[in-house]
């Protein structure tokens, strides 16, 4: 699980959602002196040995947001921004731009907040670690990866040659159209993917960006797994 910085100007207008991130696991600081001391004293360390995922309250303003994400944008971070409703796709596209991944409104379920954090967070230190003694051949269900991540894999191995472009892949993971959220989502999840595997003993390149096209697994990859899917759908 994660650490979660929020950051806001009024601590007790997030506890609805320090109370969900708590309940899913994850260890949440809330600040309302982040911003004022950042402007005040801008700090050039990294927050990522501390934190990989920031959320931005609705109590700043837009200002105050792109301030922020430009002190974030040479960072490995996911920006999380709180909205009272739905932004337009418009306003997504243009967030997205900036550096925002997704966005969580006040009447969020703890369902799909689940489902949001899960895109974004490495869960593979809370699963069992892989011993030495394992066959260089894996399935692709025995590695620990979350349902999307692996569906994501399980889609790619049936297209071995063509890939996969970035629209059908939204589509296929998440039953929608793809749109500017949702393409960043992709992006971070690939990311976090190559990762992941990269820290399962996987060898090389395992993801292939083909530019202006989608992706596609490498021949590497395909030498150390199988298609082999146990239990899943």
């Amino acid at each position: 699980m994660e650490r979660i910085l929020f950051v806001t100007k009024y601590i007790d207008r997030e506890r609805f959602f320090e109370e969900l991130f708590r309940q899913l696991g994850h260890e949440v600081f809330l600040s309302d002196q982040f911003l004022n001391q950042l402007v005040k004293q801008p700090k050039t360390a990294s927050l990522t040995e501390f934190f990989k995922i920031i959320v931005l309250s609705d109590t700043l303003t837009n200002q105050e947001v792109t301030f922020l994400l430009n002190y974030f944008q040479n960072q490995e971070l996911t920006i999380f921004r709180k909205v009272g409703k739905e932004p337009t796709e418009e306003e997504r596209q243009f967030w997205s731009e900036r550096g925002i991944s997704e966005w969580l409104t006040a009447d969020i379920l703890i369902e799909d907040l689940r489902e949001k954090l899960a895109a974004y967070t490495d869960l593979s230190e809370d699963n069992v670690c892989f011993s030495n003694e394992m066959v260089e051949k894996r399935s692709l269900s025995s590695l620990a990866l979350n349902s999307t991540q692996l569906r994501f894999l399980q889609i790619l191995y049936q297209e071995p040659n063509r890939g996969v472009t970035r629209d059908k892949m939204c589509e296929l993971l998440w039953n929608r159209p793809s749109n500017a959220s949702n393409l960043s989502q992709l992006s971070c999840l690939v990311k976090l993917l190559r990762k992941k595997l990269s820290n399962q003993g996987i060898e090389g390149e395992s993801i292939i960006t083909v530019w202006g096209q989608g992706y596609k697994l490498s021949d590497d990859f395909f030498k150390q797994i199988t298609a082999e899917m146990k239990g899943f759908n």
